[in-house]
């Protein structure tokens, strides 16, 4: 797994020993919900709050109910505690430079929380590693691109799909990434019918962020796969949101059985990391359409033996 995913066990042990001396004011149950109602609004507000630095020099002004929020959790906590909150949510982004991973649900795990008597037991990360591998989604994912930008009515993918032929092959990979996510992708997208991986028995997500770790970031962020989990426990589905948004799960539905939580929306950005491989799998054919600078594209349907 290394190279994907980051150290969750050694950022599970950072969280814990931060978020360990608020116990004192009641029960871990509590500061862990506190925690994770923190960092989803957080989370929710990062967005406005970089938007209205880059234009005004300063941040957003949080709503009313967020403030008295964060004024309750001052007083209860004072300002040390408020000031360990924010040091668990700087391990969490922290977590996620070094790749994907389950950080929240480990801590949850090492803080002894799962409730064993509703069956809770979370999958090991390797396990679901090794799931998500075994259904890798890329393949559908080239396909219904190549679908896509072929269908008869997008006329536009198929002109830049030719258009491509004038990038040579010896030039910087960069430019060919950059056309493809600025150029090809877009005119893909209003025709391209996304990948859906559902887990029934959602938890903190992890087997979600295993599968979206099988596939290139741009096709994660770009929500070219949805994610949809379900779960009992709504403290996990929270855990599960934090992660979807934590890792740039952009496509994402989460809810409990009992009520449906609400779809963050998020736009989807283009200049996304990752090399936008394109060749799917099929036997060769002659002749073939090569697109200089891109992945090969064999426009004739692939016949299947009976």
């Amino acid at each position: 797994m290394q190279g994907k995913y980051t150290d969750q066990a050694r950022y599970a042990g950072k969280l814990e020993k931060v978020l360990q001396p608020l116990y004192y004011t009641g029960s871990a149950w509590r500061v862990w919900d506190d925690f994770l109602e923190m960092v989803w609004i957080s989370l929710r507000s990062l967005p406005e709050h970089l938007k209205s630095a880059m234009d005004h020099g300063r941040l957003a002004e949080d709503s009313p109910e967020v403030q008295q929020k964060f004024a309750d959790w001052t007083e209860k906590y004072k300002q040390k505690g408020m000031e360990r909150f924010s040091e668990g949510f700087a391990i969490l982004l922290n977590s996620t430079t070094e790749g994907y991973g389950d950080v929240l649900g480990a801590t949850y795990e090492l803080m002894s929380m799962a409730n064993k008597w509703a069956g809770q037991y979370f999958t090991p990360l390797p396990i679901c590693a090794m799931m998500a591998k075994m259904n890798d989604p890329m393949p559908m994912v080239h396909q219904r691109l190549k679908e896509a930008l072929t269908h008869p009515d997008n006329i536009a993918g198929q002109a830049l799909l030719l258009a491509s032929m004038c990038l040579q092959p010896e030039e910087d990979s960069l430019v060919a990434q950059d056309y493809f996510l600025q150029k090809v992708l877009p005119a893909a997208l209003p025709y391209y019918d996304p990948v859906t991986v559902c887990d029934p028995a959602l938890g903190s997500g992890r087997m979600l962020i295993a599968m979206a770790a099988e596939c290139d970031r741009w096709v994660v962020e770009n929500g070219l796969i949805e994610f949809f989990g379900q779960d009992i426990d709504e403290r996990c589905v929270q855990m599960a949101k934090i992660n979807f948004v934590l890792h740039g799960m952009v496509n994402w539905n989460s809810s409990t059985i009992s009520s449906k939580l609400k779809k963050l929306e998020i736009e989807p950005t283009i200049q996304t990391p990752g090399l936008p491989l394109l060749d799917v799998p099929g036997p060769k054919k002659e002749p073939d359409l090569q697109i200089q600078g891109l992945p090969l594209f064999n426009l004739e349907p692939t016949k299947k033996e009976v």
